[in-house]
């Protein structure tokens, strides 16, 4: 009741996000070319990944004994040395549509077979992978469905995906925001989590774990915010995207709207929507 801005904007947000229909909203080509473009610098920037990384390694099932195992959207290959010790039999296969990640990812892990390919078109045979891995990449995909019923072509009897991916509440104060400013889209959204659970299901697999937490990380101001998006790739890569850069007018106006929602924090937060399922593949 303090901050009804803050509470009004969060549930418009949510509705918007929860209740809108899909649609297409990304070039595969441009999340190639910005995460390509982010790879020299990724890994300094990407502290929210390497902690979602640690909590899904965590979940993978510590009694498997998997022939191969695919990092799918490995990005820098953060995840790789950790899958080599957890599975230290396997063949290990890392996966990236940007062509920038693998060349980092190779230099840090170099007992690996690469695939620069889309996750929505793997190629892959049917039933060729027991473990699938995927840290914070399957929201860059835009048929839900077609994904999932791809990981379940691939996946063999038995086997497991281990993955994280956004929800729609991710960044909803940025959002808000500059929806205070103009109407032009600004910021990714994101599947909701029961529309993911659809899309799996229907693909005739099973969640066997699934888990949502809110992550809240605070910047000096919406620039540098902005500046750590951009380097990790996450930049605004939606089709409906303004041309162009914000003006000064309009970065001082997404500034006051911003401090309107967000509750006088020291700084500006935030939120993450982090998504983990555990889904297998039945025998």
């Amino acid at each position: 009741l303090s901050h009804p801005d803050a509470v009004a904007a969060r549930i418009l947000d949510f509705l918007l996000g929860e209740l809108a229909a899909p649609s297409p909203a990304r070039d595969k080509r441009d999340v190639a070319r910005s995460f390509g473009r982010a790879a020299g610098g990724y890994d300094a920037a990407a502290r929210l990944q390497r902690d979602c990384g640690e909590r899904l390694l965590a979940m993978l099932p510590p009694d498997a004994n998997p022939a191969r195992v695919l990092d799918l959207g490995c990005g820098t290959g953060a995840s790789l040395p950790a899958l080599r010790m957890t599975f230290p039999g396997a063949c290990l296969i890392g996966a990236d549509i940007a062509e920038g990640m693998l060349g980092a990812a190779r230099s840090r892990e170099t007992a690996c077979a690469w695939l620069g390919a889309d996750a929505e078109r793997l190629p892959r045979a049917d039933n060729s992978i027991d473990i699938l891995f995927s840290n914070l990449a399957l929201q860059w995909c835009e048929d839900v469905a077609g994904l999932w019923r791809e990981i379940a072509r691939v996946l063999s009897p038995g086997g497991r995906a281990v993955v994280s991916t956004l929800g729609p509440a991710t960044l909803w104060e940025l959002r808000a925001a500059w929806r205070a400013v103009d109407a032009r889209v600004h910021v990714n959204r994101f599947v909701p989590p029961a529309r993911l659970r659809a899309a799996i299901l229907a693909a005739d697999l099973d969640v066997e774990q699934s888990t949502r937490d809110e992550r809240c990380l605070v910047y000096a101001d919406v620039r540098e915010l902005a500046r750590g998006l951009q380097q990790i790739g996450a930049r605004n890569l939606n089709t409906e995207r303004p041309a162009g850069l914000a003006g000064r007018r309009s970065w001082s106006a997404l500034a006051g709207a911003y401090a309107a929602i967000d509750g006088g924090a020291e700084g500006v937060r935030a939120t993450w929507d982090l998504l983990h399922f555990v889904v297998v593949k039945e025998t």
